[in-house]
């Protein structure tokens, strides 16, 4: 991780965003990484020993994002007009059925860029993108008014 996720992370928590980590990967990097940049909350998937037989837990669908992202508004009781999803690849575009804007970050893939309503390419340009459209909900304007 880098010094620039260190400032996306104190900037969510300096503003009192909720942050998440829904990743189809495995649970113990979502864990580390949510301990060490203090996200609010994660669910990844796991491996379970059973009779000394390692089983896979699936807690996150690849292409179902969106049903995890659910159950995290319901727990913070946050709308889905407030909620901004960031992801890389396909699979992560299932979140913007649950919220009002998605940012396609460093995207595996263009089409991904051309779904998406934002593109960043590192944490300091979502920082930007976040910033305003946080100012933007608080009533803060950018740029010259559309009427007089």
């Amino acid at each position: 991780m880098t010094y620039d996720f260190q400032k996306i992370s104190d900037f969510l928590s300096d503003t009192g965003i909720k942050s998440v980590i829904i990743s189809a990967g495995v649970i113990n990097f979502a864990r580390k990484v949510s301990e060490m940049y203090h996200i609010d909350d994660y669910v990844a998937n796991d491996v379970i020993e059973v009779r000394r037989e390692l089983k896979f837990v699936k807690n996150v669908d690849p292409a179902r994002k969106d049903l995890n992202l659910k159950t995290y508004l319901r727990k913070f009781s946050v709308k889905e007009s407030e909620t901004i999803s960031i992801g890389d690849s396909i699979a992560d575009f299932s979140m913007k059925k649950c919220s009002s804007l998605f940012i396609a970050f460093n995207p595996l893939d263009s089409v991904l860029s051309s779904m998406a309503d934002f593109t960043a390419y590192n944490f300091a340009e979502v920082i930007r993108i976040v910033e305003a459209i946080n100012d933007l909900a608080h009533g803060k304007s950018y740029g010259a008014p559309l009427s007089e």
